[in-house]
């Protein structure tokens, strides 16, 4: 049996997740691991969330003590009750855990036992997606080094999870990493570089711990019309355009990525919000391109398209290069 120098905070945001809270709750109250302190946030739920998590801890006297569930009477969103749960927390390595998954029984006493032979800060395990179908997007690559991980992370959206890992507490609160209130899409996208930016020691293991429920009615999955698609747009690009800020005065290399990546993604807002007759938001991004990303216009939008954004009527003049292009 695994000596358990330290107790580990599980973290569950929760908001209308009666069909899969059960077994979540079920897969941390199971775990091998004797010492965890687990903090469930019920984010306004008007299902029966709530009552199901109550009712699973009931069946877990040993846990029962251990378990802090708060409830918020509104719901006030993803990123704000993920803050909550990490000041909230009182253990030196913490463990997210979506409503909508579970966990093997062995997984955080296998994360445990790596972290205490390496002494890392992160130690990030391997998943299943949909019960025991292995999705080949979310095996961990293995990193040489830490530069590579955040580079991976920062070019595309596979790795950026916050599931399946055990993460030191510390690194969070001593530099004060949190999440953006009220931007509930895309919101590890910039949280994990951040984190791992500031982690000393970073590691792995081979064992699937984690099963993560992709779901046909998921937020990255879904056909989104064209209001939500365009608030989905708009949250991935503040999120991710955030990381700009944080990375310009600590690594060119880093800074260069996200703010060519965050180009693209104000240009394709730009022209979501035209096609959508959203002449307002359209100028707001327009703004957003010209302050900040005048290098990248021409190159990733066209000369044409550049040309016509500046004349003082180009809301109307895209518009019609779009249906254009579209025919």
């Amino acid at each position: 049996m695994l000596q358990e120098p330290y107790s580990v905070s599980i973290l569950i945001p929760v908001y209308q997740a009666e069909k899969y809270i059960e077994r979540c709750v079920r897969s941390v109250c199971e775990q091998t691991y004797r010492q965890l302190e687990i903090i469930i946030v019920d984010d306004g739920s008007t299902d029966n969330s709530l009552p199901l998590i109550n009712s699973v801890i009931e069946d877990y006297p040993q846990r029962q003590s251990q378990t802090h569930v708060m409830h918020n009477d509104a719901n006030k969103g993803i990123a704000t009750v993920r803050n909550m749960l990490l000041d909230a927390m009182t253990a030196p390595y913490f463990f997210f855990v979506d409503s909508d998954d579970w966990l093997e029984s062995n997984a955080v006493e296998l994360l445990v036992e790596k972290q205490i032979a390496t002494g890392a800060d992160i130690v990030t395990g391997q998943a299943y997606t949909n019960d025991h179908a292995v999705d080949k997007r979310y095996l961990r690559p293995e990193y040489k080094d830490k530069n590579a991980m955040i580079t991976d992370m920062l070019l595309q959206p596979w790795h950026h999870e916050l599931w399946a890992r055990l993460v030191s507490s510390t690194v969070c609160n001593e530099y004060s990493i949190r999440f953006l209130d009220g931007i509930d899409q895309a919101e590890d996208w910039r949280f994990m570089p951040m984190l791992v930016w500031f982690a000393k020691a970073l590691t792995g293991i081979d064992d699937k711990i984690y099963h993560y429920t992709l779901s046909d009615d998921s937020l990255c999955r879904k056909n989104r019309g064209g209001y939500e698609l365009a608030n989905f747009y708009s949250q991935d690009y503040k999120n991710y355009s955030a990381l700009a800020c944080f990375f310009k005065d600590k690594n060119k290399e880093y800074y260069s990525i996200v703010l060519e990546n965050s180009s693209v993604k104000c240009a394709r807002l730009l022209l979501l919000s035209c096609d959508n007759n959203c002449r307002e938001t359209f100028y707001e991004y327009r703004k957003e391109l010209f302050d900040h990303y005048k290098m990248f216009i021409k190159q990733r939008l066209g000369s044409k398209i550049s040309i016509l954004l500046h004349f003082p009527l180009s809301y109307y003049l895209v518009k019609c290069y779009i249906k254009i292009c579209n025919r």
